[in-house]
């Protein structure tokens, strides 16, 4: 680990393999940064892509979302944090990309999941199709993305 003392002794900051330190004597902050590398900005892409996705879904899909998950939610035991909507979204489309690899995630539309007919329009037919686990009554999460 390379170290390397701060002006007027305020701190340390140093390297240890993709991993920065940083120890402030002042606040007493210490802090352990990992530095960014293409994943970390293909990871940033895909999640910017499925959040614009998320709010522009139209009404009905999104409460299709929250519904899906509190049914899953109360399926499962003793879980600590449940699955919100936000989350369903993004393990359907991973799922989504690894049943279709054509699908690239950073530029997915709307528009492209309609004309394609990709089988995230709509919650039941991710299910059906094995992109979520079924959950009580899922045949009623019909509504298209749109």
């Amino acid at each position: 680990m390379k170290l390397s003392l701060l002006p007027i002794l305020e701190g340390l900051s140093g390297r240890l393999w993709k991993l920065v330190l940083c120890i402030e004597k002042k606040s007493g902050l210490v802090g352990l940064v990992c530095m960014l590398n293409q994943n970390n900005h293909e990871f940033g892409s895909i999640t910017k892509n499925l959040s614009s996705i998320y709010h522009i879904a139209n009404e009905g899909y999104v409460e299709d979302l929250s519904n899906y998950a509190d049914r899953f939610n109360l399926s499962l035991e003793n879980i600590g944090r449940g699955m919100q909507a936000y989350t369903c979204i993004t393990q359907m489309m991973y799922a989504l990309r690894d049943t279709h690899p054509s699908v690239n995630l950073k530029t997915l539309t709307i528009e492209q999941i309609m004309t394609e007919e990709l089988p995230v329009r709509s919650i039941k037919e991710a299910i059906d199709n094995q992109l979520l686990p079924v959950v009580s009554r899922y045949q009623e999460l019909n509504v298209i993305i749109k």
